[in-house]
This record gives C-alpha cells, structure tokens and sequence, in this order.
C-alpha cells in the first residue's frame, strides 16, 4: 500500500498477466553467448575486447528496453484495473502524502458531529505507531 502507484500496477500486471514478461533468461542466454564470442576475438585480436564489451552492453540495453515495452503494452491490457489502483493511491494519499496531512478534520465533524471525536479518542492510540483506517457507514 505504501508503494508509488506504479509499482503496484506493475506488480499487479505481473501477478496477472497470462505471459511471462520477464526477458532474463533470453538476457543470460545472450550473455552465454559473448561470453563465447568474447573469448574468439580475444584469441584473433585482443584488441577486439572493448568492441566485444561495446556490443554486448548494447543488446543488454536493448533487452531491457524491450522488456519495459512488453510491460507497457501488458499494462495497457489491465489499464482498469491499474487506473483503479491510481484512483485509491490518490485518495488514501492525497499530493503523495498522509491523508491526515492533506484532509481537514471539520467536513467530518459536520458530517458526524461530536460523536466524531468520541470515535477517534475510542479507535486512536498516539503512541501506537501503526496505521489506522477507519471507514465511514
């Protein structure tokens, strides 16, 4: 709960998401590889190793670019269900902060009068440190 918005919709995507977005094992497989390839050139020329090194760094890179895609394009899949963690992200933390640090007391206490206040000397405990969620009937 306490995770920005995008790493909760990105861990609910991959929680549900019927393909395996995860590109490391074709990333090692690649790594295999110029592992090998590095281990040629260094027995043509050992001045090839830093070309090598230059090209395999390139592919990681792109890996890693392509596996942010296909976690967009999943993403775009479950766009409800990722604009619905948004949508109570930015009501539990308003301006990505506490609710209690954005929201004013008062609106409650109209709505509930002084029975309001007896709730929160009932439900609250200033020196426990945990959260507390009360919810409205």
């Amino acid at each position: 709960m306490f995770s920005d918005a995008q790493n909760l919709a990105t861990e609910y995507v991959n929680k549900h998401s019927q393909n395996t977005l995860d590109l490391s094992e074709q990333s090692q497989l690649l790594q295999t590889a110029f592992e090998q390839i590095l281990a040629k050139a260094l027995q043509i020329d050992p001045t090839l190793q830093a070309t090598v090194m230059g090209e395999m760094t390139k592919l990681t890179k792109s890996i890693e670019t392509l596996e942010q895609k296909l976690l967009r394009a999943e993403k775009r899949k479950y766009e409800t269900a990722t604009s619905q963690i948004q949508t109570i992200k930015d009501k539990l933390f308003p301006n990505q902060s506490l609710q209690e640090r954005y929201d004013n007391f008062i609106p409650y206490y109209l709505r509930h009068g002084k029975t309001f206040i007896a709730t929160l000397l009932q439900h609250l405990n200033p020196l426990d440190t945990r959260f507390l969620v009360l919810i409205e009937d």
